[in-house]
């Protein structure tokens, strides 16, 4: 009788292992939350976007003429002074030698522009008696005109005639000048450079450049000797005290920011 009652507790301890593990495989699992305390404050809407700071004003210091730029003693990063330092030393360019060939074509520039000389000094002679000429025609067109031996028409047209010999000669007195001009430039052509150059002279002539604000260099655009063009970019300078931010931001977000709102910067 005790084993049939053994056997009989076992199936039922069985059955209620057995209802207990259905049980919890349908119980419901539990769900991780984050708590805190329930608190009054002010509702913070924050818009977060990555931006980069910048220099709001920054002065590209160019070229003036072209020429020969000394080695820059700056550095990215070096202060500069306002009125006070040196940024660019920009010597003038020397004339280069000539070879045969292109001192010929001097040569020949040079008479061809003595031979315009003489042809403009001709035209200026002839037009000075044409207009010599036309002139006495005038003075003897005023004596028929009152003899009434000629219309005033006939004098209007001799006087018309004196007024154009005139520009003529100012036209051919313009174009000697002109002639003169360019035997000039042809004979500077012939100036061959100076071997030793004098540095005082060339001290006198090199084109000092100077700091127009206070700041730091941020960017060199010419760091050894090397010859430049005008407006070829030198370098650029501004103040780093006076940066601003810069964030693209999409319209949907834009529009919750207020002008005045506070800003964080995190790096």
């Amino acid at each position: 009788m005790n084993g049939k009652y053994v056997k009989r507790g076992a199936y039922i301890a069985i059955a209620l292992v057995v209802l207990l593990l259905f049980g919890w495989a349908l119980q419901e699992k539990p769900i991780p939350v984050e708590t805190a305390k329930v608190t009054r404050g002010d509702l913070v809407v924050t818009v977060e976007e990555d931006g980069k700071t910048r220099v709001k004003e920054i002065y590209k210091i160019s070229a003036p003429i072209a020429g020969r730029v000394d080695r820059s003693l700056l550095e990215v990063g070096d202060k500069v002074s306002r009125g006070e330092t040196t940024v660019a030393t920009i010597n003038p360019l020397t004339t280069p030698f000539m070879n045969a060939r292109t001192k010929a074509e001097a040569l020949a520039g040079v008479e061809t522009a003595k031979a315009a000389i003489t042809l403009a000094e001709a035209e200026f002679a002839s037009a000075k008696a044409e207009h010599k000429l036309a002139k006495s025609e005038f003075v003897r067109a005023q004596r028929l005109n009152r003899s009434k031996t000629i219309s005033d028409a006939q004098l209007e047209r001799v006087e018309i005639d004196v007024t154009l010999k005139a520009a003529k000669v100012q036209s051919a007195e313009a174009q000697i000048a002109q002639r003169n001009s360019d035997l000039a430039s042809a004979k500077a052509r012939l100036i061959e450079p100076h071997i030793a150059q004098d540095p005082e002279r060339s001290e006198e002539l090199a084109v000092r450049m100077i700091s127009p604000i206070n700041g730091v260099v941020l960017n060199l655009a010419v760091e050894s000797e090397q010859t430049i063009q005008s407006g070829a970019l030198l370098m650029e300078l501004g103040d780093p005290a006076d940066i601003e931010v810069v964030v693209d931001l999409l319209s949907t977000e834009a529009v919750k920011i207020a002008e005045g709102a506070k800003a964080t910067l995190v790096d």
